[in-house]
């Protein structure tokens, strides 16, 4: 799928040489030459272990700036002729911070400008150091940007000024604008703001074209949809073009972008690998409607930032120019291809450049054409290398995965024993409660009831500790009731019978007991009563003596 933000950086340089700067799968930076055979080869590691988005810049001195972060979020730059590198430490991060960081390099002349954009507690501020004799210095901020996909835009022209756009809050709503630096002076001017939208503005893109006129595509939020907009500024006027909107759509534009090619400016966009475009004059007029660019179907559609030095045709293709120093203009933004060789939309088709068509595909050795036998002998032994190193990489996954295995293995040991302990210990639980389901669950602290003597709560029957309730279907008819007055002799055998059963070696039974013994719940009782003859704490034989012989006062029987 199409990413804005992960690229290739392809150059030519005014010998006709192409080098292509890209970060692998393996989070390693690489750059590599493209040779006559169409076959990138001679390929030289510029560092290890990088996040995926950096950026590379051609500079006027025919050497390559490349600035990028480690994992840890440690900003560096590397300066490169493309086989001898040297790396400089700019910004280290005090706690690993890994994102993207908008990486920019303007090279101009003997100074070169570092912008990123770092995150300080909610806020985003774009900044910025300057790299003289290999050194760098203090870091400092051009203003607060918004935490968007594309916060801003960076671009600097042949006069040596350095152009900031990115977002400003107005009040109500983020509005469009930039900041210009004067390396000559090394001053920032003041906010101006380009766009007075009621309703957002966002995700910049600036380039200019050789005569010094800025053309700047967003987008803006309106009610229910997404607009792409442009406009244009002439070089040395403050004065900008009235707003054109090229499209509308209910999908945001964040693949967007703007290039210059020949005499013509393209505003494009992609949507799941569907480039559409809209393409106009230098001036801003004859403006095409949108419409969807042809591509060759099953090729994946990568983003190349592309810059062309070489005059040697007398072209002006991509961001060159015969009228002024290409050098001094950013690389353009293109969707394109990069396998056997690479091909850029919009420069292949001479609808669109107007010119001839610059063909970026193998030479004639790969399209079976006639050729020299060293222009076939480096077809094949490109195709060759490149078969190596699919072999080389594929070796290293496998000693990898082979490392891997047996950490795994053990892993499955560890588990496999942890699952054995854990099934003997359910089968412990599982016998344990088997067992306990099997035994007759007693209360600790309940003493079994005396024979004859049964407990009663309010509102229930009474029933014998650990009796079954009766059915009423087979419950008996209750017997009837014999007092103690007309049995005396029941009274008497009822409690020699509690004594026998219930009283210890050398102890009396308590008089509760005895009393309860006595004056068994009768069916007929009431509740209260019942539980106002609940059982009482026992008392020793001297107490209960002492509580014998005590008389109450005369004068409690006499009422005074």
């Amino acid at each position: 799928m199409y990413n804005f933000h992960n690229r290739h950086y392809i150059f030519r340089q005014s010998d006709g040489q192409i080098r292509n700067f890209y970060c692998d799968t393996r989070q390693n930076l690489y750059c590599s030459t493209l040779d006559r055979g169409g076959i990138w080869s001679n390929a030289t590691v510029i560092a290890r272990n990088v996040h995926q988005y950096f950026y590379a810049e051609l500079g006027r001195d025919s050497f390559y700036h490349v600035l990028f972060q480690d994992n840890d979020g440690n900003i560096s730059y590397a300066k490169t002729d493309g086989q001898y590198v040297k790396t400089f430490p700019v910004l280290n991060s005090k706690t690993p911070a890994v994102y993207n960081k908008h990486l920019y390099v303007a090279p101009l002349d003997d100074e070169i400008f570092l912008f990123y954009v770092l995150q300080h507690d909610n806020s985003f501020l774009l900044a910025y150091q300057m790299l003289k004799n290999n050194k760098p210095g203090t870091p400092k901020i051009v203003d607060y940007v918004s935490g968007s996909s594309i916060p801003c835009s960076v671009l600097y022209d042949s006069d040596l000024n350095i152009y900031a756009f990115y977002q400003s809050y107005d009040g109500k709503y983020l509005q469009l604008g930039y900041k210009k630096f004067s390396t000559v002076r090394k001053h920032w001017s003041d906010f101006t703001a380009i766009t007075k939208y009621q309703g957002n503005c966002e995700y910049p893109h600036a380039i200019m074209d050789p005569s010094g006129t800025i053309h700047l595509c967003y987008q803006r939020r309106a009610p229910k949809l997404f607009e792409l907009v442009c406009q244009q500024k002439a070089p040395d006027r403050n004065l900008w073009s009235a707003e054109t909107v090229l499209h509308s759509s209910v999908h945001p534009f964040d693949n967007a972008s703007v290039v210059q090619v020949n005499d013509r400016i393209i505003v494009y966009w992609v949507r799941n690998d569907v480039i559409y475009y809209c393409s106009g004059s230098l001036s801003g007029d004859n403006r095409t409607r949108p419409a969807r660019y042809g591509t060759q179907p099953g090729r994946r559609l990568q983003c190349v930032c592309y810059k062309d030095l070489w005059k040697g045709d007398g072209s002006a293709l991509g961001n060159g120019s015969t009228d002024r120093d290409s050098s001094a203009l950013s690389p353009g933004i293109y969707p394109g291809v990069v396998s056997s060789g690479f091909s850029l939309v919009f420069m292949d088709t001479g609808s669109i450049t107007g010119g001839k068509p610059f063909q970026r595909s193998p030479s004639s050795a790969a399209s079976g054409g006639d050729a020299s036998g060293n222009e076939l002998k480096s077809l094949v032994l490109g195709v060759f290398k490149e078969m190596q190193d699919k072999i080389s990489e594929m070796d290293a996954e496998l000693s990898e995965l082979k490392k891997e295995m047996p950490k795994l293995k053990n892993a499955y040991m560890e588990l496999a024993k942890e699952a054995q302990k854990l099934s003997i210990r359910l089968n412990m639980l599982e016998n344990r409660l088997a067992q306990i389901n099997n035994r007759r669950p007693e209360s600790p602290g309940i003493r079994p009831e005396p024979p004859g003597v049964r407990l009663e709560s309010p509102g229930r029957r009474p029933e014998s500790i650990g009796s079954m309730p009766e059915s009423p279907s087979v419950r008996p008819q209750p017997a009837k009731h014999v007092s103690s007055e007309d049995d005396p002799g029941s009274t008497n055998k009822a409690m020699a019978a509690f004594w026998k059963d219930n009283a210890s070696p050398g102890k009396e039974p308590a008089p509760d007991a005895v009393n309860e013994a006595a004056n068994p719940v009768s069916p007929g009782t009431s509740p209260d009563n019942a539980s106002a003859r609940r059982p009482k704490p026992s008392l020793d034989a001297e107490t209960l003596k002492i509580r014998e012989e005590w008389q109450e006062p005369r004068e409690w029987s006499e009422g005074g």
